[in-house]
């Protein structure tokens, strides 16, 4: 957790709860609450190259 102080310190206290709030599984690991905005970003390009992939295979198998 020290490691990352530098990076919360500007947050209000709220907002560093928030960010750090995780839902715990039984049996699990423990999963966040919510997504930084460079991972929802990353997430979003992922799933649009996933896409367009298939988009291209179907072209190429003459589906489209």
């Amino acid at each position: 957790e020290n490691l990352f102080d530098w990076l919360l310190a500007p947050l209000k206290p709220e907002e560093r709860d928030a960010f750090m709030a995780f839902n715990q599984s039984a049996g699990k690991h423990g999963k966040t609450s919510h997504k930084s905005f460079d991972c929802s970003v990353m997430e979003l390009a992922d799933d649009i190259a996933y896409g367009i992939h298939d988009l291209e295979d179907a072209i190429v198998m003459g589906m489209v």
